[in-house]
């Protein structure tokens, strides 16, 4: 899967997934698949590996989402290095179906599953309405993350803060360039966190609104 170096945007880099979401649709496919990063890793000598992926992405085949979770789980166990999961919400699906998720993932917290992420197109779908699903998801024992500041405004890294500030925290890329006074009085009195990570998404996409 390889997105060109000059996407327009984060909703056209997401398309180039597609590919490879097709043909993750089996359980087989999901343990091989989840069983070969790990082995992949442990080759680059990483001993700690944290796997996010959307289990909502991979039911066109008939599979649930207990099924999708247990198949990826199942093949992280089996690699050579310590992995756990973070599943993913996706921004465009409806609140009721990220609650839905967010309960079922519950169901394997302590299992291989740690968090509960909200990922996806974040200029057209924002994060303040999936606030019922990190409820869910914390009340079933998640740690939270969310997907910000990837595109668009630098105020989606406040949004997603307000959304669900305790304890939330936010992988912000590039774009994410918050004024200094915003860090001092909008993020410090919660407990969320921002990590950001320019050089892994520096040729990702332009925006408009990336800083130089």
């Amino acid at each position: 899967m390889v997105a060109p170096a000059d996407c327009p945007s984060q909703a056209v880099y997401i398309s180039y997934f597609n590919d490879a979401i097709a043909v993750l649709q089996t359980a087989a496919a999901l343990e091989r698949t989840a069983m070969e990063l790990g082995i992949d890793s442990a080759a680059e000598n990483i001993d700690y590996l944290e796997v996010r992926w959307a289990p909502r992405l991979h039911l066109r085949n008939g599979l649930t989402v207990p099924e999708v979770i247990d198949a990826v789980l199942a093949g992280l166990a089996a690699a050579p290095l310590r992995a756990v999961a973070i599943v993913c919400a996706m921004r465009q699906h409806t609140v009721e179906d990220n609650v839905a998720l967010a309960r079922e993932a519950g169901r394997f917290a302590g299992r291989g599953l740690v968090g509960f992420d909200l990922a996806g197109d974040e200029v057209r779908y924002p994060a303040p309405p999936q606030r019922p699903a990190f409820e869910a998801a914390r009340a079933a024992s998640l740690r939270l993350t969310c997907h910000a500041g990837e595109a668009g405004e630098p105020s989606h890294v406040e949004d997603a803060l307000l959304t669900e500030s305790s304890g939330l925290a936010i992988p912000a890329s590039w774009n994410a360039c918050v004024p200094r006074e915003w860090c001092s009085t909008s993020a410090q009195p919660r407990t969320g966190s921002a990590r950001r990570c320019p050089p892994s998404r520096l040729i990702r996409y332009r925006s408009s609104c990336a800083r130089g």
